[in-house]
């Protein structure tokens, strides 16, 4: 849905893949892949949100929470909140260029949760996304099929209700 990003996508595969298999020595020269996949997940997070116990007391954005409490925390709202992503709904990979990632607070964006309780497997799944698109790009133009309705759902993780019907276009 986004033919800028997906051109600029395709340029950096092509520039360091070309038409050869990637492989792990070529994950850190995918940059634009990361931001695009970032901002993905930045918009469809694979869960919806987080729970901690407070240990102790505390008070929180001016609400005092008591030792005990379990705090529920919306990635989906804390991906969205304006004054770290502005026009918040907007598609943009740009957000996750390095001088914007220096700029916005650690806990801005944790789609695979934050502190000891995060997904342990949130970097091996990086890696593999990365692998994935840059597989699929190479030999696909992918597109939502007309009149298809993305809507997301939750369940033990967030999954598309409707599934993702897509148009693949060999290239």
């Amino acid at each position: 849905q986004h033919p800028a990003a997906r051109a600029k996508l395709r340029a950096e595969i092509d520039r360091v893949l070309g038409r050869r298999v990637p492989t792990m020595q070529d994950l850190d020269e995918l940059h634009y892949t990361e931001q695009v996949i970032n901002e993905s997940l930045r918009l469809y997070s694979p869960i919806h949100s987080i729970s901690r116990v407070a240990l102790e007391a505390d008070t929180l954005g001016g609400y005092t929470i008591p030792a005990g409490a379990t705090i529920y925390v919306s990635l989906h709202a804390t991906h969205r909140l304006e004054r770290f992503w502005p026009d918040a709904e907007r598609f943009d990979p740009e957000r996750f260029a390095p001088e914007q990632n220096e700029r916005r607070p650690r806990f801005a964006f944790i789609p695979f949760a934050a502190g000891h309780r995060n997904c342990i497997g949130g970097t091996t799944a990086i890696a593999e996304l990365k692998l994935a698109i840059a597989l699929l790009a190479q030999r696909y133009e992918l597109d939502l099929a007309p009149g298809h309705r993305v809507e997301a759902a939750a369940g033990t993780t967030m999954y598309p209700r409707y599934g993702m019907n897509m148009l693949a276009r060999a290239i």
